[in-house]
């Protein structure tokens, strides 16, 4: 289960994604680990996943808040990332 609010719909909205592809790509079955920054406060873990609508391979940050998933973030993956995703299982 995710945690949304106001803030972290509109931010994931600003980089161009809906709740819906978030969700997506983070509970993308081929979904890969990346690397996330920590924050005094909490522990922070990123995945690079693909949406369901239209397939685009995005980078997505989260954190737990008690038994559920928060989305800090979400950005179009770098060339580098989509090469990492495509590779997974080759």
């Amino acid at each position: 289960m995710f945690d949304w609010d106001e803030e972290n719909r509109a931010h994931v909205k600003d980089h161009g994604f809906s709740t819906d592809d978030v969700e997506a790509a983070v509970t993308d079955l081929r979904r890969v680990s990346a690397p996330a920054y920590n924050t005094d406060t909490e522990t922070r873990k990123a995945v690079i996943g693909k949406t369901d609508d239209d397939g685009a391979i995005i980078f997505v940050v989260t954190t737990r808040r008690g038994n559920k998933t928060r989305v800090v973030t979400a950005r179009d993956a770098e060339r580098h990332e989509q090469r990492r995703y495509r590779r997974r299982g080759k």
